[in-house]
């Protein structure tokens, strides 16, 4: 698990964590950290590894020369970048529009569905982060993320150990954030989900 921050150019100590990116399932690039500096040559923000992964760093030139030469590979790219961008706009409705216990909610489904796919569990998991951290990614403070993990637990929706998180009812929570985490888009030819 890597998480991404952007710190004010005036003020360095001004952290904010703007990204959580988890490592890629049997290497099929499920999420990448670059295109955030393909704009402009520099990146806006920093990456801090949370656990042991794996990570490739392409030159943007070798990654041209790679998508030219392996078929599909830049389409691949370009569908990731969409997804980046798809999962920014989802995160600013979430961060601007929601309540606190809302974005708490959002944020472990969130973790839940990255996991499932890496073959672990989607309801019992350990967050990347602290709570602090977590407040900061969501836009709370520590205090009430604390209360609102005191609050789920009471509701019988989390069991809570220190960072080990045990979702007791997945269902009860996904109701929470209706319409947050799986935000309509619409398709050529239809209507469809874009699920995290």
């Amino acid at each position: 698990m890597v998480w991404e921050y952007c710190c004010s150019a005036t003020h360095k100590k001004l952290h904010k964590i703007s990204g959580i990116r988890t490592p890629c399932c049997n290497c099929n690039l499920s999420e990448l950290c670059l295109p955030h500096g393909m704009s402009d040559d520099a990146y806006a923000s920093n990456s801090v590894v949370l656990e042991t992964a794996s990570i490739c760093e392409f030159s943007y030139d070798d990654l041209e020369e790679l998508c030219h030469s392996l078929r599909g590979l830049n389409h691949r790219l370009m569908r990731l970048v969409s997804k980046e961008i798809n999962a920014d706009q989802r995160m600013l409705l979430l961060l601007g529009k929601r309540k606190a216990e809302e974005k708490l909610a959002a944020f472990l489904l969130s973790l839940s569905t990255r996991y499932k796919p890496r073959g672990l569990s989607a309801t019992n998991f350990n967050l990347p982060m602290s709570r602090q951290n977590i407040g900061n990614y969501l836009g709370l403070a520590i205090e009430t993320v604390n209360r609102l993990f005191a609050r789920f637990q009471e509701e019988g929706l989390l069991k809570v150990n220190r960072r080990e998180v045990t979702i007791t009812d997945l269902p009860q929570l996904k109701g929470m954030v209706e319409g947050c985490v799986n935000t309509p888009a619409v398709k050529a030819g239809g209507a469809f989900t874009i699920s995290p």
